[in-house]
């Protein structure tokens, strides 16, 4: 029985793949997504019958609107990111090209989440079928909430609009397997010229880490933040 006395769960109830993050990261990590799933989510579906949203004549039977459908959306939007992030960092051997991908979507988990802070922060104030109002959403809601995730947007933003970022590569004898070094989320600018990584003599540069190092800390910086602003913004 849950906190908004619901026997409803996101491991029996939810969709594939709410159920699969049930049992993986959601729990440690992001216990506030079933929380809010069960306070916002389940009342505007179909549940027990389906999973489907209700139409607009049975949500202004229950005081809920097109809002409250925008807001549920948002909130699996988050997940869907998260999910596939979760999937990136397990895989065998990353190299540039997951990493990339890894660092793309996990910023994008940021977007909708920033969207949904802001709508709940000033109730139907934003159209929620406008994209534009969920863009001038995202942007507001930044204005006034300053993070350290901010290192995650801006580095998914060079690696997409600028130069890719240098990489060093090691190579395990006997096995000859490759390990990727790439830099560290607040030290991107100070590479832009790759010189001074293909020139140097040095075997080990500071600033460069395994690419699985990097994706744990920018990981754990937006599960730390969408757990904190779910807390003290949505529930």
């Amino acid at each position: 029985m849950s906190s908004s006395g619901s026997s409803y769960t996101l491991a029996k109830d939810g969709d594939n793949i709410e159920q699969a993050c049930s049992r993986t990261f959601l729990h440690s990590e992001f216990p506030s997504y079933e929380e809010f799933w069960l306070r916002f989510v389940i009342p505007v579906t179909n549940r027990p019958a389906n999973i489907n949203t209700k139409s607009d004549t049975e949500l202004a039977a229950i005081g809920k609107d097109a809002h409250d459908i925008c807001h549920s959306q948002l909130h699996y939007t988050v997940l869907r990111h998260l999910a596939h992030c979760y999937a990136l960092r397990n895989v065998a051997a990353v190299d540039p090209e997951i990493f990339i991908d890894f660092m793309v979507r996990l910023s994008s988990a940021l977007d909708p989440a920033d969207e949904l802070l802001q709508r709940f922060a000033k109730p139907k104030a934003y159209n929620p079928w406008s994209e534009d109002d969920g863009r001038a959403a995202r942007q507001e809601w930044r204005k006034s909430c300053v993070h350290r995730v901010r290192a995650v947007r801006d580095y998914r933003n060079k690696l997409l609009h600028g130069r890719v970022n240098p990489t060093i590569v090691l190579v395990h004898p006997p096995s000859g397997q490759q390990l990727f070094l790439g830099v560290r989320l607040d030290r991107q600018d100070a590479y832009i010229d790759w010189r001074l990584v293909t020139a140097s003599t040095s075997p080990t540069n500071p600033d460069f880490v395994p690419l699985t190092t990097i994706m744990q800390e920018a990981w754990d910086l937006v599960l730390g933040y969408v757990e904190e602003q779910w807390q003290a913004a949505l529930l």
